[in-house]
């Protein structure tokens, strides 16, 4: 006898599945993967590791007839081999071995290990083994420091140029006035925070590129704020995902009273009420 639990679980072209029992036409059995090449008109195209030709599976809802497949991103350490994987390993100070870290080594390009080991003592594991080096001494590593707090803020401040840096810390402040803002005060704050020698032209250049990648949205004309404003990509969006909230709780809740009584709308503002009805 087996058990399986019914269930339909989204997959996309390129999908890692796994085989958790037999599959009618197919010679796999339970722990192989399969990867998915595509899905329409209720068939799902799924190539096999090691087999050229690619295999067709009619996708049914049936108990008897369902794909007994789950979602093959997670596994057992070691229990794939790849030179282009990107892998994630979480292990227990037991199994901080050579076995497991040769095995990781072999399951992809890139392995970002966790583990619940101190720094002092995976760092003295991972030096007798070649392939593995702690993050934080990657990170002193390429910041040319000693001390890692001072190495994470160089490499914080490295990650603008000298006029992107002047214009993300200038938003903030700008905002703090208006959400739209012109560029005109956008290039008068952002010279406080610029570098010596980077001038305003430097700025406005960075201005228009960021308009041009989306960072910095144009607003032409807003009724009642003026004419050629500029709105962050990060606030325009954290606003639509308020909005969003708040029509989607409107209604969704039966109002504990049909009708508010009057007296109780008298202490409210006008904006208040007109929501309170």
């Amino acid at each position: 006898w087996s058990l399986f639990r019914q269930n339909r679980i989204p997959v996309a072209d390129g999908e890692r599945l796994a085989v958790t029992g037999k599959i009618p036409g197919m010679r796999v059995s339970g722990g192989d993967r399969l990867q998915v090449s595509a899905v329409n008109d209720g068939m799902m195209t799924v190539t096999v590791p090691g087999r050229v030709e690619p295999a067709s599976l009619p996708v049914a809802d049936s108990p008897f007839t369902a794909l007994k497949l789950e979602s093959g991103w997670v596994e057992t350490p070691g229990h794939s081999v790849s030179d282009t994987a990107r892998v994630f390993a979480s292990v227990t100070q037991q199994a901080m071995d050579s076995a497991t870290l040769n095995g990781l080594a072999r399951s992809g390009r890139a392995v970002t290990l966790y583990s619940s080991l101190d720094e002092d003592k995976t760092t003295e594991k991972l030096s007798r083994h070649p392939v593995f080096t702690v993050v934080s001494a990657q990170i002193k590593e390429r910041a040319g420091e000693t001390s890692l707090e001072t190495a994470i803020s160089r490499q914080k401040t490295g990650l603008h140029t000298p006029e992107q840096q002047a214009i993300h810390l200038a938003i903030p402040v700008v905002e703090s006035n208006r959400l739209a803002f012109s560029q005109a005060a956008l290039l008068a704050e952002a010279k406080s925070f610029a570098e010596e020698g980077t001038g305003f032209a430097d700025l406005g250049r960075e201005i228009h590129a960021q308009i041009k990648r989306g960072d910095l949205l144009h607003v032409r004309v807003a009724e009642g704020f003026g004419t050629d404003l500029l709105v962050s990509r990060g606030s325009y969006e954290a606003e639509k995902s308020i909005l969003r909230h708040i029509l989607e709780g409107k209604e969704a809740v039966t109002p504990l009273m049909e009708r508010v009584p009057g007296e109780l709308m008298e202490t409210l503002t006008s904006g208040q009420r007109a929501a309170t009805r």
